[in-house]
């Protein structure tokens, strides 16, 4: 759904305003599959989504961190290459919102955490002048992209930034305002995922697609 996201650009400059800060924090795999996999711990994934789902709001960073990074360990994602997933995408495209919804709530149900469905979402709440839903799956979208952001520096390879996917590697682009049509793009196995290196011959961005990575 790449095409989609480039649709966004504008859209996503209008959604950084009040957008939320977390202190850079690099994940830890083991410790995050270990703490919710586990009932008794404050981070354990059930909980974390009953209170994302209703409470976005009242998420702090380590719960973030758990929510969006301890997803991998669990059957809360989704395949870009599913048929409901395509077909949300050209709904949008075709700016019939309410099929839309209709899809996207579903792979949302699925997927809390899926930046690119939050972020078409998003578009299809304005669009349809759904008020209450879009201001919470704005508050949504801003906590996995503010955990996003503070995954890593992006500037080198010891401290790239961390996504679950390749779609949502370009919404980060895009929230970085990075004109990724004008870089380069080099992809190597890395400990943890795929890294992927834009360069456009003066800096480099670093961000590591850790959904390919082993459990």
């Amino acid at each position: 759904m790449n095409k989609v996201v480039k649709r966004s650009v504008f859209f996503l400059f209008v959604l950084m305003f009040g957008f939320l800060s977390f202190g850079q924090n690099k994940p830890d795999f083991i410790e995050i599959k270990k703490n919710i996999e586990d009932k008794k711990s404050p981070y354990f994934y059930e909980r974390l989504l009953f209170k994302f789902r209703g409470m976005p709001q009242a998420i702090d960073s380590a719960e973030a961190f758990h929510l969006y990074y301890g997803k991998r360990f669990t059957a809360h994602k989704l395949s870009p290459f599913g048929t409901d997933f395509q077909k949300f995408g050209e709904k949008f495209q075709q700016s019939k919102f309410d099929d839309a919804i209709k899809l996207g709530e579903d792979l949302h149900f699925k997927d809390p955490s899926n930046l690119e469905v939050l972020l078409l979402l998003l578009q299809c709440f304005e669009n349809v002048q759904n008020q209450n839903k879009f201001m919470l799956t704005l508050q949504k979208f801003r906590m996995v992209s503010a955990t996003v952001l503070a995954s890593g520096a992006g500037n080198t390879p010891d401290s790239p930034y961390l996504v679950n996917t390749v779609g949502e590697e370009y919404v980060l682009l895009n929230l970085l305002k990075i004109p990724f049509h004008d870089y380069q793009r080099f992809s190597q196995a890395s400990q943890d995922g795929m890294m992927d290196v834009w360069g456009n011959g003066k800096e480099n961005i670093y961000i590591n697609v850790v959904g390919y990575a082993p459990e």
